[in-house]
This record gives structure tokens, C-alpha cells and sequence, in this order.
């Protein structure tokens, strides 16, 4: 290794070690400060600040109070209750509000939790009168409650060794457009607009400056919260810090500064490079990607301008976007500031204010759903509010706390409640834990400022959908899962108090026309059988589903509940031990995979070899008898076979099994029972037909591309946001192996991109790429063409960006034929007239079979006619086809385990 790198590796493993143990421990020493890129104590040692905004205390936002729509800023709020309870009253509500909203409780939790440092977002008016209040002009009268109230905070914070950052987050006549953020009342002037205002700022920030000169917990002064408004180059902002930095230093020389840029603090035109030696730029993150691309413009003003940057505030979102953006920024050493502490009725910050029956009539008034409350009964409703603003009475959202801090290092799961077997298991209880660990959702956090991870708003913040319900039965505690969608699925941690076999009474509602689909799995095998929910009528009438015998081994053990068919709600699960302990040897579950290629058949015992045989098995699509290939063993698993498929299966469809036969044995040597329509799983992934058009919003997989409003002819959605290395993938069925000519339709402003296509069965197949030069607008459609070649049958299909700067609609593949009638012409078959208008004739040539299935389906894998016919209908056929759009289908016959397929046009000619 050398001395010198033996000397490094002790020097950082020292170094990293003492800053970790720092970290976690808050032994800090003195005043944090700057120190090239890092934000360091008295020692040194680099701090990472894990902080926790006390949003709503000081300054109360609309939205953390439900009143957003009618009154967001907080004098409209006050407005609002003054007009309900009087000023005396309006005084009472407010006193009670900054008494109990954070106390010394709080800041306890915030410790335990894990957070090192707290950020009080406050109102200027708590320290000093408005100016237009003032009683001589351009003096400030001093008002005694925010100093107070900053003084027991900073008290509370140095008990449990945490850091305190102020943050001007109201400034006089506020700064910025969003009223509630600022609480600006824009009858007055701004704070832009006024410099009276400003002096009034930079007054109030000296005498905190002042008074906290030499006070090491307090961590340092975020100089002016998410400035929003339109300005020359950011010029006043600049002119304001520079003036208000010379005020602080002339009193501290002490404190870190925190500088915010305009537009929600992350436009920092004009305000680099730095403008004093103990600063750091302040950059707030909602809504967008958790990648370093994200926030590779802040690590680049870091390294650019020598400066630490600090993510001031963020929140706001689900329990995985939280886990994913703080291990981004812990990743790239940069401290956070989550955001907020705790709201009224809400699941996304780590403590939920109660919403109580009383407030709840005081919103539907205000909102002009039912008459005025009496002064007497809203002031009461008032002051129930403020009592279940205390931390001990506050609802503690565990799987928020759990996502900002275990789940940052961990993808192991852990149990939201303990579980016990036998008994009543709610569905709301799954594990806690990240998406694809704890629980599959299809939609489970918002990245791109529009998403919603969470329909019902309860319970808790994962990306399961979460709502109220009136079931009045034992087996109900007010909250289930809804809008279930098929794969996705919940973990549950059971303590099983004893081994045997178990009867699963679930409690559902199906408001939906189809049957929902469940089923259990242990160590991703499945262990009960496939559950259908029929229709209850509504999502609020519910029934018991009871699936019997599954086994379970005694002691903790986590169980799947899988959703293969969605559409329905689940309330709990009610373990009871079986009256019989030795199930019979049954089938517990058939699915496809997701290219409709074979069917898995998974039994609840270990099967004999020598008997594994498809007699008496007979295979349905949409009621039409299938045929089947030779079943398979599944290596690792001794209770499945796999069965290949001899026909082109469709996604949607309904598959069905039907059992007569008396040789398929276990290896314990028990026969299978006999069973008829049984339902096999449809997880066949939509599927394109080439030749024809794939819509680029028809992907099977979208990896990094942006589905938006398409202005093309045909409208619809394209895809943009394009950035090298993302792709779209796309299950095909290629009827004929050939050349085809393939169309691209894009649009691309001014850049010249290019995609690759691509087969991905397996190893990768590059098929072509193309080009794409610019058309002039990204809503100025034109097309390119290219020629591939293609082999037959089922594939996956990907189309990479290669080089980005272009929106993408369309493909289309045309065969390059002579004629249609010279494909897919199998021996045996004529089908005639081809291309046709109104009839379609097919004949066997006189071949003898038992039986035959006579299907036709469109280009896009539907069926539109079928018949199953037996001998004595004759191999002659007939298919009236003027009801039938034009375009390409496909004729498909068999009969006796041959297969007869041609291609056809309808209603044209070429």
C-alpha cells in the first residue's frame, strides 16, 4: 500500500469515524461555520444538519390548516376567526396556539427522533410592529413575546444539544407573491415596494444578531425565505443582502449565514459569488426527481464558488420520495431542513393535529356547507384545536419518522404494528418499509410535480391508498386499502403463535363490474389459492372472501397479500386455525408470464415426476378450447410445472383450466381432484401487432421519458423530457419474419437526436439507428423512415435515446411485400377473397379433423369473431366481415393440434 496511502486511509477512517460519531450524537463543539465546501463545528468536524422546520407555529400557511381555499395567508385566517369569536376571543385562540403548538415535548421528540437541529420559521410581526402600526415613522417599537419565544426554543435545543436556525420566513409587507408563504396582504406595500420595510428587516435581524452574538447553538440566520418576484437580475435581492450583511457583522462575526436565491430559493443569478466568509447558499427541493442530475446545479455553484450549500426546506411529499431525497443529499454531504413538523388532519409530516368534529363544521361553514356555528361553539371548536396541538396528543406518524431517518440507510422492512396469528390482521398494518420492500404501489411518489403517491389521504404516507370507511363489522377499524391495481401488493410481519394450516377470512367491497384477484405468497412463493372478489355492488357494501387451509410455520414471519386482478378494496384479514390440519393435494394457482408464452402451475404439495402429464387438462381463452405444449419442471421448486402455450394468447383476456383425470399425483402419491374452470391469471402485458402503428404511449416499460399533450393529428400524448440512455419498451407480435419499412414520427426544435431499436429477449438484437434532425418546434410533427428486419413471433421490443432533444409519437411498421395474399400461407389453407370487403371464405382442403377453432383477431390482438366447430360442421367456412373496420387481421385455425394462420385485409385493396 505505501505509507503515504496507508497514512490517508488512517487519517479518514480517524476523521470519518469522529464526524459520524459527531453526527449521531450531537457532540458538537461551538459555532458552525464555514470551511471551504463544508459546514463545520468549533473542532473541525463536518456537520450534516438533519433539521426538522417548526412550519405553522410562528406563521401559520392556509394549507396546514385546510383553510387554503378561502384564507391562506395568515391575516386572512385571523380575519376569518375574528368574524366567529370577536377579537377577545381572536387573542385567546391565538395565545393558546404559540403556547401549545411547540413546546419543550416537541423538541424532546425531535431529539429522539434523530433530528440535530431545528429551523423556526417566523413572523416578523411577533418581534415588531408593522410599519404603518408604528407610533412615530421609522423608529421600531420592540414587542417582548418573539424573543421570548426564541429564548425557550433555543433553551429546549441546547437541552438536547441541537442546533436552532432562525429563518425570516414573514418579512415585513411580505416578499413574495405566494401570500401564504409570506402572509402578504397586497393592499399594503411590499417589502420590495417599501423601504421602510426593508430598514424594519435589517433592524430586526441586527437585534437578534445582537442578542445571540455569542450564543454557538444557535446554528445561524437564514436570511429571507423563498423570495418570489420578478426583478432586474436579481438586483434588490443582492442590494438587500449585502445591506443586510453589513448590519449583522458589525454586531456578530460569529454565525453561519444562510442565503436563499429568488423564485422559492433556487434562482441565484447575481448572488455569486459569495459576499462573506462564513455563508452558504440555500436551495429548497419539492416535487422533482430524487437524482444527482437533480441537484447537480447546487454541487456545481459548491464547487465552483468554494461555499457549502444546504437544503433548506423540502417535504411535502411520500414516505419513499423522503427516504430517496435525504439519502441523496447525505450522499453528496449536504444537510437538509424537513418540512413541516406537524398539520391539522394530515399524513405527511411526522405528527398529524387530530382533525376534530368540531373545526371540521367550522371548515364546511366556511366553506358554504352548512350555516354559522355560535360564537360560544366555534371558540369551543377553536380551543379543542389548540389543545390537540401538543405533542402527546398529537397523532405520531411512525412511517414518516421511520422514512426521514431508518430508511435513508436501510431497505430492510419492520412491522408498523405488531401481528398476531390466529387473529384480526387490518389491512392498513403492512410493514414499513420502501416501495418494492415493504409494499408495491403503482403511483408512490410525486417526482414530477404533478403525480399523486396517495388517493385517500389516511392513515399513513406510503404509496397504498389509503381511506375511510363506514363498515360496521369487528372486522373494520375505520380505514382500508382501495383503488387496488393489479401487482401491487402489501408485506405483513406475523407472530404465529403455532404451526398448521389457517382459514383466511378477508374482508372486501368490489363496486366494480370484474372480478378482483388475490392471492398470498411466503419468500415469493405462493402459498393459498387464487381469490376472486366478485362484485358486492359498492365499494362501501362489504362481504367475507374465505380462503382455506394455508400453511404457515409458527413463530415471525412476513406474508404478501398480492392483488392479481384490481378494482377492489380490502379492509383486514381474519387468521383462524382450519378445522382439518392436512389439506388435500389441490392446485393452488395458474398464471401466464408476461409474454403469454406459458402457463405456471403452482400446486400446495411437491408433485411426482413420473405422473407430471397434461391428460384430462383442457386450456380456454375467452371459452375457446387452446391447445398446449409439453409441461416443463421448475428448477428450485418441486410444487410447479411450467406449460408452454401453443397459440398467440391475448392481455386481458379470460383464461380458464378445467381438470377430468385421475394419473396427476403428488409425491406423496394422492391424486389431484378434478376441477372445471379454474382461473389462470392473465398477466400478458399489452401487446402491439407489426405490421401496424405503436402509439409510444402503448410502452410496456417507460425508463426516464415524460408522457405530455400531443398536438399531432391524431392527438393523444407523445413523449418527451428525452435524455441519453432513456428507453420505452414495448411487448410485439411479429406475424411474418421480413423487411419492413419502419416511420418514426418526432418532433425536435433545434437539436438532432437519434433512438436505436433494439430486440431484448434475452441478449440484446440492435435492429437499426435513426436520426432524427430538427423539425423546427417541439410540436412540429415530421417522419423518417429506416428499414429493419425482423424474425417472427412474441419479443420485446426497446427504443433508446441515443442522443436527446426530441419528442416521440409514433412508430410504424410496413411489411415490404407484394401482395398480403403471399404471407403466412400455410399448407393446407386457402382463405379467399384477400384482401376482402364484405365476406371472408377459408377451406381446409378437404383435410378430416375432429374438431376446429376458427378465430379472427384485429391488429391490436383482439378478437373479433370466433367459432369452435366440430367435424360435422365441415373445413369449410364463411365469416361475414362487413361490420368489420378496415385494416389488417389475422385468421387463425386450429384443429387437432395443427395450427393454420393467415394474414388478411379487410375492406381495402392494395
Amino acid at each position: 500500500m505505501g505509507k503515504v496511502y496507508f497514512f490517508l486511509l488512517v487519517f479518514f477512517l480517524t476523521f470519518f469515524f469522529h464526524s459520524s460519531f459527531a453526527q449521531s450524537h450531537g457532540a458538537y463543539t461551538g459555532f458552525l461555520k464555514q470551511s471551504g465546501k463544508n459546514i463545520v463545528d468549533g473542532d473541525g468536524n463536518n456537520v450534516l444538519l438533519r433539521s426538522m422546520g417548526l412550519g405553522g407555529w410562528m406563521l401559520q400557511e392556509g394549507y396546514m390548516l385546510q383553510t387554503a381555499g378561502f384564507a391562506s395567508p395568515q391575516y386572512k385566517i385571523k380575519n376569518i376567526i375574528s368574524e366567529l369569536i370577536g377579537a377577545t376571543g381572536t387573542e385567546e385562540f391565538y395565545d393558546a396556539w404559540l403556547k401549545n403548538h411547540c413546546t419543550h415535548s416537541d423538541i424532546d421528540s425531535l431529539a429522539k427522533w434523530g433530528f440535530n437541529a431545528v429551523r423556526l420559521p417566523f413572523h416578523y410581526n411577533l418581534f415588531t410592529l408593522p410599519v404603518e402600526q408604528e407610533p412615530t415613522s421609522g423608529q421600531n417599537t420592540w414587542l417582548p413575546r418573539g424573543f421570548e419565544m426564541v429564548d425557550s426554543l433555543l433553551k429546549w435545543c441546547k437541552n438536547n444539544k441541537m442546533y436552532l436556525i432562525l429563518d425570516m420566513h414573514a418579512a415585513p409587507g411580505g416578499q413574495g407573491n405566494d401570500a401564504a408563504i409570506s402572509d402578504r396582504d397586497d393592499s399594503k406595500p411590499s417589502f420590495w415596494d417599501s423601504p421602510a420595510n426593508q430598514a424594519k428587516a435589517i433592524a430586526l435581524w441586527r437585534k437578534l444578531a445582537e442578542k445571540y452574538a455569542d450564543e454557538p447553538w444557535i446554528g445561524g440566520y437564514d436570511l429571507l425565505n423563498e423570495t418570489n418576484w420578478t426583478m432586474n437580475n436579481n438586483t434588490p435581492l443582492k442590494q438587500y443582502y449585502l445591506d443586510l450583511v453589513a448590519a449583522i457583522r458589525a454586531v456578530d462575526k460569529n454565525h453561519i449565514l444562510f442565503v436563499e436565491g429568488n423564485w422559492f430559493a433556487n434562482d441565484f443569478t447575481n448572488l455569486t459569488p459569495t459576499f462573506d466568509n462564513n455563508m452558504a447558499y440555500s436551495f429548497h427541493k419539492y416535487w422533482n426527481e430524487n437524482s444527482k442530475a437533480a441537484v447537480q446545479w447546487m454541487l456545481d455553484i459548491r464547487n465552483n464558488f468554494n461555499v457549502p450549500i444546504w437544503l433548506g426546506e423540502s417535504g411535502e411529499n411520500s414516505n419513499q420520495w423522503f427516504a430517496d431525497c435525504i439519502a441523496l443529499m447525505e450522499a453528496n454531504n449536504i444537510g437538509w431542513s424537513w418540512w413541516p413538523v406537524k398539520k391539522i388532519g394530515s399524513v405527511v409530516c411526522p405528527a398529524n393535529i387530530p382533525m376534530t368534529a368540531g373545526y371540521q363544521n367550522l371548515l364546511d361553514y366556511w366553506n358554504g356547507k352548512t350555516t354559522k356555528p355560535t360564537a360560544a361553539v366555534a371558540k369551543a371548536a377553536l380551543m379543542e384545536v389548540c389543545e390537540n396541538l401538543k405533542i402527546e396528543n398529537c397523532i405520531i406518524n411512525r412511517d414518516v419518522v421511520d422514512a426521514i431517518f431508518r430508511q435513508v440507510k436501510s431497505n430492510e422492512t419492520q412491522p408498523y404494528k405488531s401481528l398476531n396469528v390466529p387473529g384480526l390482521v387490518h389491512a392498513m398494518d403492512f410493514d414499513m418499509g420502501k416501495n418494492g420492500y415493504a409494499y408495491n404501489d403503482n403511483s408512490y411518489q410525486n417526482a414530477n410535480n404533478k403525480d399523486t403517491w396517495n388517493n385517500g389521504w389516511v392513515g399513513r404516507n406510503d404509496g397504498v391508498d389509503l381511506e375511510t370507511d363506514a363498515d360496521s363489522s369487528n372486522y373494520s377499524n375505520g380505514i382500508h386499502v382501495g383503488w387496488t391495481e393489479k401487482g401491487e401488493w402489501m408485506k405483513y410481519t406475523l407472530n404465529v403463535q403455532r404451526e398448521g394450516l389457517y382459514d383466511v377470512s378477508f374482508r372486501v367491497a368490489n363496486g366494480a363490474s370484474g372480478d378482483g384477484l388475490f392471492h398470498l405468497e411466503k419468500g415469493g412463493k405462493i402459498i393459498s389459492q387464487t381469490a376472486f372478489v366478485s362484485s358486492t355492488g359498492s365499494y362501501t357494501k362489504w362481504k367475507n372472501v374465505v380462503v382455506k387451509n394455508v400453511k404457515l410455520d409458527a413463530g415471525t414471519q412476513s406474508i404478501v397479500f398480492y392483488v392479481d386482478q384490481g378494482g377492489f378494496n380490502l379492509g383486514s384479514m381474519n387468521w383462524t386455525v382450519s378445522a382439518s390440519q392436512a389439506a388435500p393435494f389441490s392446485l393452488l394457482d395458474m398464471r401466464t408470464d408476461e409474454m403469454g408464452q406459458k402457463i405456471r402451475f403452482t400446486f400446495n404439495q411437491e408433485l411426482d415426476p413420473k405422473t407430471i402429464s397434461l391428460a384430462g387438462f383442457t386450456f380456454y381463452e375467452s371459452f375457446i378450447e387452446q391447445g398446449l405444449g409439453t409441461p416443463e419442471t421448475v428448477e428450485g421448486n418441486p410444487c410447479q410445472i411450467d406449460v408452454p402455450v401453443t397459440s398467440l394468447l391475448s392481455a386481458g383476456t379470460i383464461l380458464t383450466m378445467n381438470y377430468s383425470g385421475s394419473s396427476f399425483q403428488s409425491a406423496s402419491g394422492v391424486a389431484l381432484g378434478n376441477f372445471t374452470n379454474s382461473i389462470i391469471v392473465n398477466n400478458i402485458l399489452k401487446r402491439s401487432i407489426i405490421e401496424g402503428k405503436i402509439k409510444g404511449s402503448d410502452f410496456v416499460v417507460n425508463s426516464g421519458l415524460t408522457l405530455e399533450s400531443c398536438s399531432d393529428t391524431d392527438g393523444g400524448q407523445d413523449l418527451g423530457y428525452t435524455d441519453a440512455g432513456d428507453y420505452l419498451e414495448y411487448n410485439v407480435y411479429i406475424k411474418a419474419a421480413g423487411t419492413y419499412s419502419l416511420e418514426y414520427r418526432y418532433a425536435a426544435l433545434s437539436s438532432t437526436g437519434s433512438v436505436e431499436l433494439s430486440l431484448v429477449d434475452g441478449a440484446k438484437t440492435s435492429l437499426a439507428t435513426t436520426s432524427l434532425p430538427p423539425t423546427g418546434g417541439w410540436q412540429t410533427w415530421k417522419t423518417v423512415s429506416v428499414t429493419v428486419s425482423l424474425p417472427a413471433g412474441v419479443h420485446r421490443m426497446r427504443l433508446q435515446v441515443v442522443s436527446s432533444g426530441f419528442n416521440f409519437n409514433w412508430m410504424n411498421f410496413k411489411a415490404l411485400l407484394t401482395s398480403v395474399g403471399d404471407v403466412d400461407s400455410p399448407s393446407g389453407m386457402r382463405v379467399y377473397p384477400n384482401p376482402c370487403t364484405t365476406t371472408l371464405n377459408y377451406d381446409l382442403e378437404n383435410q378430416s379433423f375432429s374438431k376446429f377453432v376458427v378465430q379472427l383477431k384485429d391488429i391490436s390482438g383482439r378478437t373479433v369473431f370466433s367459432a369452435n366447430s366440430p367435424a360435422s360442421y365441415g373445413t369449410l367456412g364463411r365469416i361475414d366481415t362487413s361490420a368489420f373496420a378496415a385494416g389488417v387481421y389475422f385468421l387463425s385455425i386450429q384443429a387437432d393440434g395443427r395450427s393454420f394462420t393467415k394474414k388478411v385485409l379487410i375492406g381495402s385493396s392494395r
